[in-house]
């Protein structure tokens, strides 16, 4: 059980491990792939990740992410390293993955333990529905020479909240919040 406190932090100057910053869930109560296994089979929204059989890594951030004032309870990414180090990052997640994933998701910790199932399931509905089959300018969709999708994130956009909301209805404050606005705004 993580409650943010059970780890020890590093001093200051101490190496810092992986352990420290990201941990994989186990098959517990807290795993989120069943969650994720289970929307992705049954709903229609993840058809592409589903026929492409994408494969996630997840990731329990141990530290809070706060962006834009905000805490940020999960990402969805793509396993992309830049630089003179692209190389090396690609290497190092295909050993720790045995070959590298199409998408990572990040999940905070913290939040993750204490939040109800609904909320948690809302979360990795919303993050899965970032993952994508990418497309062409003209909307074809990509794949590598060896015929495997090329995969994409999808940025937030109205629809993709529309999803989530009619759901899970107002599953966190911010979308609360958004709901407020809209009301005070005289659109509902």
């Amino acid at each position: 059980m993580f409650d943010g406190t059970d780890r020890p932090r590093p001093e200051l100057g101490e190496p810092v491990g992986p352990e420290d910053l990201f941990w994989s869930p186990g098959e517990d109560e807290w795993d989120p792939r069943p969650i994720a296994t289970r929307l992705i089979q049954r709903e229609e929204v993840f058809a592409d990740v589903r026929n492409g059989e994408a494969t996630i890594l997840f990731l329990m951030r141990v530290e809070p992410k706060i962006k834009s004032g905000l805490p940020v309870r999960g990402e969805m990414c793509l396993p992309r390293f830049s630089g003179a180090l692209a190389h090396v990052g690609t290497w190092m997640l295909s050993r720790l993955c045995d070959g590298v994933p199409d998408f990572i998701m990040l999940l905070d910790a913290g939040w993750w333990e204490q939040a109800p199932p609904l909320q948690r399931e809302a979360l990795v509905f919303h993050e899965l529905l970032h993952a994508r089959h990418a497309t062409d300018r003209d909307g074809e969709l990509k794949f590598t020479p060896e015929g495997m999708p090329c995969w994409d994130l999808r940025p937030h956009d109205i629809e993709e909240f529309d999803d989530v909301v009619r759901r899970y209805g107002a599953w966190q404050p911010d979308v609360q919040r958004f709901i407020g606005a809209l009301r005070d705004g005289g659109a509902i």
